[in-house]
């Protein structure tokens, strides 16, 4: 506010030293450029002093990106991977803390020491460059991954949004390597649809299972039964044609001595 009065009072200086040959209205111009000057200043020094909220631990190797949430909700976790890494880490905020929605924050995320940069475990005839991947936990409970996570196409000092829209959490930034902003929604939505028809053949082949597993229960219940049937059917025939011994000591008539 100090500024803006003492910009104020130099543009007025200005108008009484520049004399009677401008008129009036060249020299409210010349006012209200002047304050606009230092209001702009003021707001640009205010910028580069803010203070964000820290995310991940600062070191000399870390990643550094300013990350916004705009995903409509409080983040209550997240968590970074390689796709070498087998499982996940721990979250990266403390317990009770979150990014709030709406808020941007300075996030750190250093690679453990030694890990590959190729990936040779891929479905491929060729070694991949290790992509990153972000796993986030919203306040309702909801959970997301961020595929193939750009961390060094991203353009430093600028925003880096996480966005959800169409049941997917993606990202928005400024390629370092074009300067165009980039949005991963479409390869998101992408990966979606292929986890989902996995899952829907993972279904089917479960049920068709279930079905074959139900089929060949039946057959040999069947088969059993038809078994004891046929048992039964010969010991009937058995007895039917077994000689039987009247009660005067005689089999079928013959006299027994």
């Amino acid at each position: 506010m100090k500024k803006l009065m003492v910009g104020f009072l130099l543009a007025l200086c200005v108008a009484a030293v520049s004399g009677c040959g401008k008129s009036e209205k060249e020299d409210q111009k010349e006012v209200k450029e002047e304050i606009q000057e230092q209001t702009e200043q003021e707001e640009e020094e205010k910028e580069e002093e803010k203070e964000y909220q820290k995310v991940g631990n600062e070191t000399e190797d870390a990643y550094d990106i300013l990350l916004k949430n705009s995903t409509g909700q409080d983040i209550t976790a997240i968590r970074v991977k390689t796709s070498v890494m087998p499982d996940w880490p721990e979250s990266m905020l403390p317990a009770g803390e979150v990014i709030k929605g709406g808020d941007t924050v300075e996030f750190f995320y250093t690679p453990e020491a030694g890990m590959p940069e190729q990936d040779t475990t891929a479905d491929t005839d060729k070694a991949v460059n290790v992509m990153y991947i972000m796993h986030i936990t919203l306040a309702d409970g909801s959970m997301y991954e961020l595929n193939s996570f750009g961390f060094d196409d991203m353009k430093e000092d600028e925003d880096v949004e996480i966005c959800l829209e169409d049941g997917v959490a993606f990202v928005k930034y400024t390629s370092e390597a074009n300067d165009t902003e980039v949005s991963t929604k479409e390869q998101e939505l992408g990966i979606k649809a292929q986890k989902e028809a996995e899952a829907l053949a993972a279904q089917q082949a479960a049920e068709a299972e279930t079905a074959r597993q139900a089929e060949e229960a039946r057959q040999a219940e069947a088969a059993k039964k038809q078994q004891q049937q046929k048992k039964q059917q010969q010991k009937k025939q058995q007895k039917q044609q077994a000689p039987s011994q009247s009660s005067d000591g005689c089999l079928d008539g013959v006299a027994i001595n």
